[in-house]
C-alpha cells in the first residue's frame, strides 16, 4: 500500500507541474543539485526562502495568505508585514525539519557565486511564472543572501 500511495502523490505532482510549471525557486536549485551533488528537493529548501523574499513584492497579497495559512497571525498587520511573516514560516518550517537553507552550511564557498550565477541564469527559461522578473544582478543577489 505505501507503494501504491507514493505513486499515487508522485504521479499527482507531477500533473501539478505540469498544468503550473516551476518557477525561479526550481531553476536556482537546478545548479545547486547538479553542482554540489545534493537532492533536487534540498536544493529547493534551500533557496525557497531566499527567492520568496525576492518575490514578496512581486504579489504581497499571496504571500500574507501564505503566511496565514501556515499559520502565522497576520492580523493588525501591513500586507507587506504579512508577507514577510511567510518567509519566516518557511524558515521556521525548515529550522524544525532539521534542513539548513544556507548554501555555506553545504560547503559552498562564496567564491563560487560567478558559477552560481551563470548556471542559474541557464535556466531562465523556468523563471517566466515568476512574481517579478529576473535579472543577472537580482540572481546574483538572490544567490548572495542564501550565503
Amino acid at each position: 500500500m505505501a507503494r501504491y500511495n507514493m505513486l499515487l502523490a508522485s504521479n499527482i505532482a507531477g500533473l501539478a507541474f505540469g498544468s503550473s510549471r516551476t518557477g525561479a525557486v526550481h531553476g536556482l536549485a537546478y545548479v545547486i543539485d547538479i553542482a554540489y551533488h545534493l537532492s533536487h528537493g534540498r536544493a529547493n529548501a534551500i533557496m525557497l526562502p531566499h527567492v520568496m523574499n525576492f518575490n514578496k513584492t512581486g504579489n504581497l497579497q499571496k504571500f500574507a495568505k501564505i503566511a496565514e495559512a501556515m499559520g502565522e497571525n497576520v492580523e493588525g498587520l501591513s500586507l507587506y508585514e504579512a508577507a514577510e511573516k511567510s518567509i519566516e514560516a518557511v524558515k521556521n518550517l525548515l529550522n524544525a525539519i532539521q534542513i539548513p537553507f544556507r548554501l555555506c552550511q553545504y560547503g559552498i564557498s562564496r567564491d563560487d557565486l560567478p558559477k552560481l550565477v551563470e548556471g542559474g541564469m541557464r535556466q531562465n527559461r523556468l523563471f517566466v511564472p515568476n512574481p517579478r522578473d529576473l535579472t543577472q544582478e537580482d540572481v546574483r543577489n538572490i544567490y548572495e543572501n542564501a550565503f
